[in-house]
């Protein structure tokens, strides 16, 4: 009888255990998220990342520039390139005002390219050689039917496609260069790489929130920024 009244114990703990929670729902959870983001220290932005809104403007406009054969020449893009604060080379009066460009900061971090300085070199001249070929070859064979081993225009829908003989269009190889050996390259092997995020006071001076002088940031949330 005794084991029967614990079997019977042991039931009753157990479907007791096992009811559902559902009975104990509360109201349902809200979140909202919001439609900008704000980040401050003493009512001041702590983000700044000037120099990489400006790098990608001047490359947008340079790319743009590659099918613009009534105004694009070889020199124009190269100058586009490698631009020189002052030089007349973008629409915006902003970018030709920077000293900053896209040929400097190609192929550059600290983890790949400090101590290799020939391989970045080779890179940046790959990338001006994507501007020439595409000038020198597609300039003179705009007007020309593509086909095999013939540079020239391949109608793509409503648009245009400019490909090299090889069927290569330069402009996309340019472009999407780009995101790897400047972007790419940039964000995670410089701006997010120990020797620059960890350079120096960077990692005690954040975590005690002490700022770059005359800023509202911590050296290391501006690299993270800037990534």
């Amino acid at each position: 009888m005794k084991n029967l009244a614990y079997t019977a114990a042991l039931i009753s703990i157990f479907f007791t255990s096992c009811s559902s929670d559902d009975d104990n729902v509360g109201e349902p959870l809200t979140v909202t998220a919001p439609a900008t983001y704000s980040f401050e220290r003493n009512d001041q932005s702590t983000v700044s990342f000037s120099g990489q809104t400006t790098r990608i403007a001047m490359a947008s406009e340079l790319v743009s520039a590659f099918n613009d054969f009534d105004n694009s020449t070889e020199a124009s893009l190269l100058n586009m390139y490698a631009h020189e604060a002052g030089a007349n080379d973008f629409s915006d009066p902003a970018l030709n005002a920077s000293g900053k460009n896209i040929r400097s900061k190609t192929a550059a971090s600290r983890d790949y390219f400090n101590t290799n300085s020939s391989e970045s070199l080779q890179i940046k001249e790959t990338f001006e050689g994507y501007i020439s070929s595409h000038l020198n070859e597609l300039y003179p064979n705009r007007n020309t039917l593509a086909t095999a081993g013939q540079a020239g225009q391949i109608a793509d829908g409503e648009s245009v496609r400019y490909v090299l003989s090889n069927g290569l269009e330069m402009n996309q190889v340019f472009a999407k260069g780009l995101i790897g050996a400047l972007m790419t390259d940039q964000m995670l092997n410089n701006y997010l790489g120990m020797a620059v995020l960890d350079e120096g006071t960077n990692r005690s001076d954040n975590d005690n929130d002490i700022v770059v002088e005359g800023e509202s940031y911590t050296m290391m949330e501006h690299k993270w920024d800037e990534a």
